[in-house]
C-alpha cells in the first residue's frame, strides 16, 4: 500500500508510473538515498536494486497507484460526459432560442429567462437563471421609483449673484418689507 512505504519511496512509485522513468537504479536512490547506494559493492548493487524493483511493497505500490489513476480518469470522464448530456438535455427540453428575441428590450429578456427557468431540470443552471430574473424584476421596480420627476434647488455662491439681492439692494428697505 501507497501509505505505507516512505515519502521518498511514494515520490520514486509517482516519477516511474506518472512521469514513465523507467530507470530504476535511480529510482532507488530517489526510493533509499544516494547514500545507501554509494555504501554498496559494484557486485550487490545491481541485486539490490533488482530486489527494491521486485519486492512486494513497490509492486503493491505501483498497483494502487495505476488503480488510483484509472479511477480517476473513469471520474473525469463521467463527469463529462454528465455535463454533456445536462447541456443536451437542456436544449431539447427548452424552447428554441428565439433568434428574434431582443434581449435589450427588458420585457422580452424577462419572458425569456422565465421561459427557461421553467424548461430546464438541471437544478444549478435553473437556480442561476432564476437569480438572474429575481435581479432583473429587483431592477425593474427601482426604475419606477426613478421615473418620479427629481426636483433641484440651488442655493448662489454669494449675495451679488443672487437675483433677490439684486432686486432688493436697488429698492429702498421700506419697499421690500412692504411686499
Amino acid at each position: 500500500m501507497l501509505k505505507d512505504l516512505t515519502p521518498a519511496q511514494q515520490a520514486a512509485i509517482y516519477l516511474h508510473v506518472v512521469g514513465g522513468f523507467n530507470d530504476w537504479t535511480e529510482l532507488f536512490q530517489i526510493a533509499e538515498g544516494k547514500e545507501r547506494y554509494n555504501k554498496l559493492t559494484d557486485k550487490s548493487k545491481r541485486q539490490t536494486v533488482s530486489k527494491f524493483k521486485l519486492s512486494d511493497a513497490i509492486n503493491e505500490g505501483i498497483q494502487e497507484l495505476r488503480y488510483i489513476l484509472t479511477l480517476k480518469e473513469k471520474q473525469i470522464r463521467e463527469d463529462e460526459r454528465r455535463i454533456l448530456e445536462t447541456e443536451a438535455r437542456t436544449i431539447e427540453e427548452g424552447e428554441p432560442i428565439n433568434e428574434k428575441t431582443n434581449f435589450l428590450d427588458r420585457d422580452e429578456f424577462l419572458q425569456f429567462l422565465n421561459s427557461r427557468a421553467n424548461a430546464i431540470t438541471d437544478d444549478k443552471l435553473r437556480n442561476d437563471i432564476l437569480k438572474m430574473l429575481s435581479d432583473n424584476l429587483r431592477y425593474k421596480d427601482t426604475e419606477r421609483d426613478e421615473n418620479n420627476e427629481i426636483q433641484r434647488f440651488y442655493t448662489p455662491v454669494n449675495c451679488e449673484s443672487c437675483e433677490i439681492y439684486n432686486k432688493c439692494k436697488s429698492c429702498k428697505a421700506t419697499e421690500c418689507t412692504k411686499q
